[in-house]
């Protein structure tokens, strides 16, 4: 298998959950050896350390975007 197809298969299965209201641990290697760094478009409400995820909670529901960099 070649780097590219590691890349493109360990990208097919990363999963994270929908909806969050408490904190929540990211992948931070796929089944292939691919190293995953995560960020997050609101710090504010879901902050990234390495592969912890820290979801600061507000009265309202929020939509927050985490990009995985494979």
């Amino acid at each position: 298998m070649t780097d590219s197809e590691r890349i493109h298969a360990d990208a097919a299965l990363i999963s994270v959950p929908l909806s969050v209201s408490s904190n929540f641990t990211l992948p931070s290697s796929g089944e292939n050896g691919s190293v995953i760094t995560w960020t997050s478009s609101n710090t504010s409400s879901i902050s990234i350390n390495g592969s912890q995820a820290t979801v600061t909670r507000t009265l309202l529901d929020v939509s927050v975007s985490l990009t995985a960099r494979i």
